[in-house]
């Protein structure tokens, strides 16, 4: 499966309107899927459990973000940049 991240093919599309992209194909809906499905299972232990959200929740939560926003940049096809509406 890591050979998926090494290829040519583009799992993202930047976005009509504004900066950043959504997903365009089945590994970009899928890659989302399972960082919502973490960062949800990290909130659902933690309110389980009744604690405070700490300093290493917080460094998952930031760590599993930065590595997503550096996935999805990556993999979006033409790059990010703003956009207003206009694909040429």
């Amino acid at each position: 499966m890591l050979h998926m991240m090494f290829d040519k093919k583009y799992w993202f599309k930047p976005k009509r309107f504004g900066w950043g992209a959504v997903p365009h194909s089945w590994q970009g809906w899928a890659f989302l899927g399972l960082y919502i499905a973490f960062c949800g299972g990290m909130a659902y232990n933690l309110q389980r459990r009744g604690e405070e959200p700490g300093l290493a929740w917080f460094a998952g939560i930031f760590t599993v973000t930065a590595i997503f926003i550096f996935v999805c940049w990556k993999k979006t096809e033409g790059g990010w940049q703003w956009n207003w509406g206009r694909r040429s």
